[in-house]
């Protein structure tokens, strides 16, 4: 962020707006129509996105890579001059950059070199490349393969002993019904029939032993795997609560607090999961105090910046780019 220039993010109207009624009240957040004003912007900021290069994997720029989308927004303002314009921000990063020229600074610069994020998301990359050797490795996918076979091995040799003994059975019975039955005959019968079932028995015995077995040498891969990934989740959620931490907005009684302190109140009054508040929170998350002296606004991706020189807010409008090329849409919701 060392080249980012705040007096870049307020942007003057390219066109003549000198004919537009301005709205009186700030508009319903939750569902309204977008006034001609926040439309115009959105649009003078869509003709700069399309004619700019990016560093950003949309399908126009980057051929090579699989286009992804990027959400954009823009908040129409007047300076401390009274000059009516907007403040443009967009999700996440462009490229590996979370600033830019143009647009508001993110809350937190997470990519900040030798900052805590990037040598955790390390952490988590070794422990990511731990998981794939282990799930790439030779000899794991050996005993699966191996597991796999004899599965399907050991139920063709219990069908088909089954089917004898139920044959053996069927023969039984046909000497019994057609034959004199003696005592000498009728032991041996009998000790045949025992004979088929110890026989099952030892084999159902012998192949649920080394089906274990060879189980058992997964497992070994399997639990090791396991163990990483759950100290993967444990990594990542404490990374993800100190992020969190780091992410600071005033109240409307103009007090500090972080985004975790948020996190509980929401899920305290409104009974929200963790990932539901996240999902509101990139969408409703306008914030600002009752003069309108100072501007706190934040961005889907977390755009945050204190403007004391913004006289007022007029309206706003959040962009989705889902493919600049193919499709623009814009999202009624903040």
């Amino acid at each position: 962020m060392s080249n980012f220039d705040l007096n870049t993010c307020f942007t003057k109207f390219k066109t003549d707006v000198s004919v537009i009624n301005l709205p009186k009240k700030f508009t319903f957040p939750f569902y309204y129509q977008p006034h001609e004003i926040a439309v115009l912007a959105a649009n003078e900021l869509q003709i700069l996105i399309q004619e700019k290069t990016w560093n950003h994997n949309f399908d126009t720029n980057l051929p090579e890579e699989k286009a992804a989308g990027k959400m954009f927004g823009v908040l129409v303002v007047k300076n401390a001059k009274g000059k009516l314009g907007y403040l443009s921000a967009f999700s996440g990063k462009m490229g590996n950059q979370v600033a830019l020229n143009g647009f508001v600074p993110p809350i937190f610069n997470r990519l900040k070199a030798n900052g805590y994020y990037l040598a955790g998301e390390e952490e988590l990359n070794q422990i990511n490349r731990k998981v794939w050797a282990l799930e790439k490795n030779a000899v794991f996918k050996s005993w699966k393969d191996l597991l796999v076979k004899e599965t399907t091995y050991s139920s063709v040799v219990i069908n088909t002993e089954k089917q004898s003994i139920k044959e053996n059975k069927n023969l039984r019975k046909n000497i019994r019904d057609n034959q004199e039955l003696t005592s000498t005959l009728t032991q041996r019968l009998g000790q045949k029939s025992i004979h088929d079932q110890l026989r099952f028995k030892r084999i159902k015995k012998f192949w649920k032993g080394r089906l274990t077995f060879i189980q058992s040498k997964c497992d070994e891969f399997q639990n090791e795997i396991d163990r990483f990934k759950n100290q993967r989740k444990a990594m990542s959620i404490s990374l993800q609560k100190k992020l969190f931490s780091d992410y600071k907005f005033l109240d409307a009684n103009m007090n500090l607090k972080h985004f975790g302190t948020s996190l509980k109140i929401l899920q305290h009054e409104f009974h929200l999961q963790e990932l539901e508040i996240v999902a509101h929170l990139n969408y409703y998350n306008l914030l600002i105090n009752k003069n309108l002296s100072r501007l706190l606004l934040q961005s889907s991706g977390g755009v945050f910046l204190q403007i004391p020189s913004l006289e007022s807010i007029i309206t706003f409008i959040l962009l989705v780019a889902v493919n600049v090329n193919q499709y623009w849409g814009i999202c009624l919701k903040v």
